[in-house]
């Protein structure tokens, strides 16, 4: 309640959202994120078909504890998408990724659009997987991760 506009307060149930944060442009700025999440969330069956099976998620990497990098496959009865979060203060150049297919790959979203506040423009480019086992995936694609950022990727059909 209330982190969808960056509340400075913890929740009180016997007050209202403080709706003038609104005003700041960092507020809005969170806001337009968590539209464009819930968006996502409601467009992307990956998201939501398999939400209450095993078979819905797969770890991609979970040890990559130097660099505070973690990221998972959603699965959905016919895609995929695949979130890769960088925790750390530091961004990844040419960033190994792990996939399942071979294909080209867009990041469909990035919490680190300047948009949403961050400090990159929207991220357009196409990766080609490659031949190569990385983490638990078959194939690869090299992208850069932005500091405190979470990427949405997808393949393209």
């Amino acid at each position: 309640m209330g982190s969808e506009l960056g509340a400075l307060t913890e929740w009180n149930e016997s007050t209202e959202l403080d709706w003038s944060l609104l005003k700041k442009a960092p507020h809005k700025k969170l806001q337009a994120f968590v539209k464009k999440l819930n968006s996502l969330y409601t467009q992307t069956p990956a998201l939501y078909e398999k939400d209450t099976t095993s078979d819905g998620f797969e770890w991609i990497s979970v040890s990559d504890s130097k660099r505070s990098v973690i990221s998972y496959i959603r699965k959905g009865k016919k895609e995929f998408l695949i979130s890769l979060s960088n925790f750390s203060e530091k961004t990844y150049e040419n960033y190994a990724l792990g996939v399942p297919k071979l294909g080209t790959y867009k990041v469909i979203l990035s919490s680190d659009e300047v948009a949403f506040g961050g400090t990159t423009s929207k991220q357009s480019r196409a990766y080609e997987a490659k031949r190569g086992k990385t983490d638990t995936q078959p194939y690869f694609i090299t992208l850069n991760v932005p500091a405190s950022t979470t990427l949405y990727i997808k393949i393209e059909a």
